[in-house]
């Protein structure tokens, strides 16, 4: 018993020994870890790279803000500004509405009168008259007047007039037509058969 158990295991490891593949998928190789070792590295490489042009323009930016510093001390500078005159305007100016308030001239706010034109009259339509097109091409003439009695009631009148004949535009419509009707004997449909139009 012994023996069969240890000839089936035995037999069993050849056979993944021989037929199963040299690389085994379940952990990475070397090679892979390696790889993502580079991927790592050269990321690292970017990060600091990046951090370094950072640091290089925060360093930047204080002496810009210096150069424009001195331009606007410059450019100050450099105008013709005199306390004593701006003063001497401004006290002219508060002269000019001062004698403006007291000659106060009166003003009178008159009322804006418009006219709107008076709308024009539309009438309510209370009647139509209607003319089927569709009924046309079949070689039939209807038309139709109606009314309206109150909101909620109203009168309709139609004609009908027919014109098809055998030669005419409507002589189409009726070829192309199928008439049936109900056999309670036979219990089917029978196909009409004869003149369509007289």
């Amino acid at each position: 018993m012994k023996t069969k158990l240890f000839k089936s295991i035995f037999f069993i490891g050849v056979f993944f020994i021989m037929f199963l593949p040299n690389e085994c998928f379940g952990q990475e190789s070397i090679d892979q870890k390696a790889r993502m070792l580079d991927l790592k590295l050269e990321l690292l490489d970017s990060k600091l790279e990046l951090l370094d042009s950072k640091i290089k323009l925060w360093e930047s930016k204080p002496k810009e803000l210096d150069i424009r510093l001195h331009e606007l001390d410059s450019k100050i500078k450099s105008m013709d500004f005199e306390p004593v005159v701006m003063n001497s305007k401004l006290q002219e100016i508060d002269s000019v509405v001062k004698v403006l308030q007291e000659t106060e001239i009166p003003f009178e706010i008159r009322e804006q009168v418009t006219y709107e034109p008076e709308p024009e009259f539309v009438p309510q339509y209370r009647s139509a008259i209607m003319l089927d097109p569709l009924r046309l091409m079949e070689g039939t003439f209807h038309i139709s007047y109606e009314r309206i009695i109150n909101g909620k009631f109203s009168i309709n009148v139609s004609g009908m007039g027919t014109y098809a004949t055998e030669q005419g535009i409507s002589s189409i419509y009726f070829i192309n037509q199928e008439l049936s009707f109900f056999n309670e004997k036979t219990d089917t449909y029978s196909t009409y058969e004869g003149e369509v139009m007289a």
